[in-house]
């Protein structure tokens, strides 16, 4: 009935099966329901109600992040669950999501169905754009549920800047953008919505990160000039003199850069992009090896000092370029975990550079000592 390449061909075909397999829906947790029952009361959406009774409303949120989205529907309890499963298998495929990992979780009070993706989101200078086709998406929900819907945007430690349509209630709220629609056929197909790190909060990381580059300078020498004007010290005395004054001006810079970067929220960088762990100790950290690098480098007048112009400079050159490692750093490894879009190999990579940002901090310091030791050209006395 058929030839042998014929056979062959279909025996191929069958084993390949088809080119585009439906995303397996599994089970996981829904997202966290209590900041969007609390930023609708702080913005003055009153419809917004109980997400965790969905039986009188549908509850849609998206939250978008740099790169990502997560995306859930809160249905009515007594929607089926193989219905659900096939509805949200076809909502992927309808509105265009490739690259796509579906969940579904049943509670008492709903049914939670959702959705991650890459591909809805676009990253657009220093934010990002995130599109939605309300279109699909209100056909989609009319097949599943009669109930009338409501659409949260939220936008983990960014501020939104403009939305396509405007939205019926927006704000921010904890740090984060929030913003409200009634799904209607008013609205027009498609949502845009362009967000990112406000502009004035990047000003302020920027200035208070220069202004703390520069300050040491000043109590660094204010202290040598008093060490030095103290001529009854032998240069050893001097120097042990000028280490304590330094251990002081480190831990005070050290806090106050603490304390500044904790009240700026540099952890908002995280929330806007999760794979991108910022700690707010690692400033302080910054700080403390940039004050030892500046303080070598600086030429002391009870120092004999025959080093060259380089080697003078080496420790400074040393703390900038960890201070640049430890900022840069996480930065491409965000980068390259974005463009292979693997998770979990980006947090091995980033625990390698955890690693090697303390095996270049535990050499820095024994550089340091060493180039203090052996370039102050001071004997002790006899």
């Amino acid at each position: 009935m058929f030839s042998r390449p014929a056979l062959a061909l279909i025996l191929l075909l069958g084993l390949a099966g088809p080119a585009h397999a439906a995303p397996a829906v599994t089970r996981g947790a829904p997202l966290t329901l209590y900041p969007y029952e609390k930023a609708a009361a702080a913005v003055g959406e009153t419809g917004w109600g109980d997400a965790a009774r969905s039986e009188n409303l549908c509850h849609v949120l998206a939250r978008v992040e740099r790169s990502r989205m997560a995306f859930m529907v809160a249905l009515p309890p007594d929607v089926p669950q193989d219905r659900a499963q096939q509805w949200l298998r076809s909502l992927a495929d309808r509105l265009g999501w490739t690259d796509v990992r579906l969940y579904i979780n049943p509670a008492p009070g709903a049914l939670y169905l959702r959705a991650g993706n890459r591909t809805s989101v676009r990253r657009r200078g220093l934010g990002s754009r995130f599109r939605l086709d309300l279109e699909t998406l209100r056909q989609e929900l009319a097949r599943i549920t009669d109930k009338p819907a409501i659409l949260c945007i939220r936008t983990p430690g960014a501020e939104i800047f403009t939305t396509t349509p405007p939205p019926d209630h927006a704000g921010t709220y904890d740090g984060d953008g929030f913003a409200f629609y009634r799904l209607s056929a008013r609205m027009p197909p498609t949502l845009v919505v362009d967000y990112g790190l406000p502009p004035r909060w990047v000003m302020a990381l920027l200035l208070a990160s220069f202004f703390w580059a520069v300050f040491p300078l000043v109590p660094l020498m204010y202290s040598r000039e008093i060490v030095a004007r103290q001529s009854s010290l032998t240069p050893l005395q001097q120097e042990e003199a000028f280490g304590r004054w330094l251990r002081g001006i480190r831990l005070a810079c050290a806090a106050g850069v603490f304390a500044t970067f904790l009240m700026l929220g540099l952890g908002r960088i995280a929330a806007y992009a999760p794979p991108l762990r910022v700690p707010e100790v690692a400033p302080a950290f910054v700080m403390w090896f940039w004050c030892g690098g500046v303080a070598a480098s600086l030429r002391q007048p009870w120092q004999r000092d025959q080093r060259g112009p380089v080697a003078r400079w080496l420790p400074l050159l040393g703390a900038l370029a960890f201070s640049g490692f430890v900022i840069v750093g996480p930065l491409l490894l965000f980068r390259l975990g974005t463009a292979v879009g693997q998770e979990s190999g980006l947090r091995y990579l980033n625990a390698g550079a955890g690693l090697l940002l303390a095996a270049f901090g535990a050499g820095a310091i024994l550089r340091m000592r060493w180039v203090r030791r052996g370039g102050s050209g001071a004997q002790p006395e006899q």
